[in-house]
């Protein structure tokens, strides 16, 4: 009996070291994990541009997590560029509208500050909510109007401390997540590429030609200048593409075009083509070549807020003045009439703001153009 109840001890005591063993193990794997992330709920956040056509710009939102998830009410907040863009409106989203989203908003905290805001009215896993993954996932879109093309885009998560403002909710729409570090390769910030510095950008009527010059600083990025023309300021089309001669130092080109009229006002900006297809519209610049018909000047320019428009008339006529702007778009109307003679007309321009604009006057079949500067 004491031989049995020794090697019944001696069992006893294997076991209960092998079990006190595979658990030291295990929890050591366990925290391991927890360390590595993979048991701790965590998420980054990033964007992506979607276009860029030189009006719009429109940015996608994406979210990755540690683990899976499904996506509950939730407002992504960051910032943006006001010297590059404004005006954030709801563009898209992948959410199942109708079903457990609502149609996401886009709303405006504060200055150059956007809020991406997702409501889920649905239950907890009911599988028509979106689910995170640790890839990236397309939250939704949100577009821009371009205030200037010039400018640099960019985009910043918003943080505060030890938490980003950017609230993250679970289905339940009560267990928050956040970025668990303030840093750029979780919360990724944007900056599109800008392809060059462009000094000087101008079109000059010759004796039977329009020449557009140009100027650049640095065009290490670039891989051609796209000459575009129109003659109603909005409809634009291809004349020729220049290739760029890189590096970082400036370079001046010059384009002439021959195929003109004259008294007829033609409207020019460059596509600007980087190395990674990306693109970018200059300024608009406009010129025409003065007929026997010609009597039109704009003065001072640059403007404050008053603008004369100087003209000629053989007789009394009614005329439009249009004025637009750097993407052809119509900013201001007017329509005046006018007697015969030399006749000066003052445009109030205090509504807008300062750029480069186009005044256009329309008189009859004729189109008279010049650009101006407000500032």
């Amino acid at each position: 009996m004491g031989i049995k109840n020794i090697e019944k001890n001696s069992y006893n005591m294997l076991v209960a070291n092998y079990i006190k063993g595979f658990l030291i193990q295990f929890m050591v794997f366990n925290f391991s994990l927890i360390a590595s992330g993979l048991y701790a709920q965590s998420l980054c956040l990033q964007f992506s541009e979607v276009s860029d056509n030189g009006a719009e710009f429109v940015v996608e939102l994406q979210m990755q997590s540690s683990s899976p998830f499904g996506l509950g009410s939730s407002n992504l907040q960051f910032s943006y560029n006001t010297a590059a863009l404004s005006t954030p409106v709801f563009d898209s989203s992948p959410l199942d509208i109708g079903l457990g989203y609502f149609t996401p908003t886009v709303t405006t905290p504060a200055a150059g500050e956007a809020s991406f805001n997702i409501v889920y009215g649905g239950a907890t896993g009911a599988g028509y909510n979106i689910d995170m993954e640790p890839a990236w996932t397309n939250i939704g879109r949100v577009k821009f109007s371009i205030v200037n093309v010039m400018e640099q885009v960019t985009f910043s998560w918003s943080y505060n401390g030890g938490s980003t403002q950017t609230v993250v909710f679970q289905d339940d729409n009560a267990t928050q997540l956040f970025a668990t570090v303030a840093s750029s390769s979780c919360l990724v910030p944007f900056e599109a590429a800008v392809p060059l510095e462009l000094l000087a950008f101008m079109a000059t009527p010759k004796n039977n030609s329009i020449e557009l010059d140009w100027e650049t600083l640095d065009e290490s990025n670039v891989y051609a200048f796209q000459v575009e023309r129109s003659e109603n300021g909005r409809g634009f089309y291809h004349l020729a593409q220049i290739e760029s001669y890189g590096g970082q130092f400036n370079s001046h080109y010059a384009y002439q075009d021959f195929d003109i009229k004259k008294n007829m006002t033609y409207y020019y900006r460059l596509k600007i083509v980087g190395h990674d297809a990306g693109f970018e519209y200059s300024p608009i610049r406009s010129a025409r070549i003065a007929g026997k018909a010609d009597g039109f000047k704009l003065f001072p320019n640059p403007a404050g807020n008053t603008l004369y428009v100087e003209l000629n008339s053989e007789e009394k006529e009614n005329i439009t003045l249009e004025i637009l702007d750097g993407f052809g778009r119509t900013a201001m109307t007017y329509d005046e009439s006018v007697t015969e003679g030399n006749s000066k007309i003052p445009v109030d321009l205090s509504s807008l703001t300062s750029g480069w604009y186009v005044l256009r006057t329309i008189r009859g079949n004729e189109n008279f153009a010049e650009g101006f500067y407000k500032n």
